[in-house]
């Protein structure tokens, strides 16, 4: 795999910045399927209606992919996003046709042959693609079970760490980390968790943050004085280290500080703390072809200041001959992101922070605050 160059990285992330009406951030769920039952699972209601849910097709993903121009980050979700067998497929389209520079990959390691192959096709097509594959780690052992479900999810999940782990010397533009995600079954081992980590894995980075909301009356996981705390942690280098690669550098880490730091000043003051991206330079793409301005809006998350009835689908793919732009401007979508604006909508969602700080100059003084502090 040929190494992108940071001056490459850097174009294509000013291109994706002028390319004005387009977003440059997209979250595609690429199916509901999964085979795990998470209980922090945010996006439960979906899967667990997936055997309803007519996903889209590789056809049609190709489709979308030639509508789209221009795009930085795609981060691809679901469910499991290695069920699709056609996974190095749906990247290579969006590398291809709409000039991807990075792509990021969730798993909960259930799959280790099958991420291992579709990793290797994806890293022969792509020459020059940042790839991050996010492996999900919840607790040590046990605990890791029994929040996802699935009995012996740690052993295997720890078995495609290992197995993906030997890519990173032949792949330079791979990185390999473990995410976890802090709610009431495991907040009070955040640090057992952390050393276990580093001790046994040492990841590229260790991606730590409070579990999303869920629709089952579990409500944020955590209460936000906990939420606050853990975030105050992770700000201070307690969890996150990142090693000396070509892509989570120092750099990386004065961002993800501020990625953290801005999640805590969200939830402890109740306000906007960064201009939302949704609707505008984020949209996410459901598994069924639906648009959407974020995953808060779309799932209802307790968050999100606009909710469903204000806010909602922004377009269907389907419907619009798999035609972005025109969803994208319609008048639908412009009232959105005038809503969105005017309601200072704000919530905590790490994608959400991440694209407003990317396509945010004001936050880029922040950035290079958080880069010195790391020098220190």
């Amino acid at each position: 795999m040929s190494q992108l160059s940071k001056g490459a990285l850097s174009y294509k992330f000013a291109r994706s910045f002028l390319n004005i009406g387009m977003p440059g951030y997209l979250i595609f769920f690429v199916t509901s399927r999964c085979n795990a039952n998470c209980r922090i699972c945010f996006n439960k209601e979906n899967v667990r209606n997936s055997s309803l849910r007519k996903e889209l097709s590789l056809e049609e993903i190709e489709k979308i992919s030639r509508g789209i121009k221009n795009l930085f980050q795609l981060q691809i979700s679901g469910g499991e996003p290695f069920l699709r067998a056609d996974l190095a497929e749906i990247v290579t389209f969006f590398y291809k046709n709409s000039g991807v520079a990075h792509v990021t990959i969730p798993t909960n390691g259930l799959m280790p042959e099958q991420s291992e192959k579709a990793l290797r096709k994806i890293f022969e097509s792509c020459p020059g693609l940042y790839v991050s594959v996010n492996v999900s780690i919840d607790g040590i052992g046990k605990r890791h079970d029994e929040i996802r479900g699935v009995i012996g999810n740690f052993d295997i999940a720890a078995e495609t760490y290992r197995r993906l782990s030997p890519l990173r010397k032949y792949h330079k533009n791979f990185a390999l980390n473990i995410d976890t995600r802090i709610s009431k079954h495991n907040y009070h081992e955040l640090e057992e968790i952390a050393d276990f980590i580093e001790e046994k894995f040492a990841p590229d980075i260790h991606i730590v943050s409070p579990a999303r909301p869920v629709l089952d009356g579990a409500s944020r996981e955590i209460a936000k004085e906990e939420a606050v705390g853990v975030y105050k942690r992770l700000r201070e280098g307690n969890v996150s280290r990142v090693k000396k690669r070509v892509y989570f550098s120092k750099a990386a880490y004065a961002l993800i500080s501020l990625i953290y730091d801005i999640q805590r000043r969200v939830i402890e003051d109740g306000k906007m703390a960064i201009p939302c991206p949704a609707a505008s330079k984020m949209i996410v793409i459901s598994d069924i072809g639906e648009v959407f301005p974020c995953e808060p809006i779309w799932l209802g998350d307790g968050g999100c200041r606009l909710g469903r009835e204000e806010g909602g689908i922004m377009g269907d793919l389907r419907r619009e001959g798999y035609n972005m732009r025109r969803i994208v401007n319609s008048q639908r979508s412009r009232k959105m992101r005038s809503d969105i604006k005017k309601s200072k909508c704000f919530c905590d969602f790490g994608c959400a922070v991440y694209a407003g700080i990317l396509y945010s100059p004001r936050a880029y003084f922040g950035i290079l605050k958080k880069f010195f502090e790391v020098l220190r």
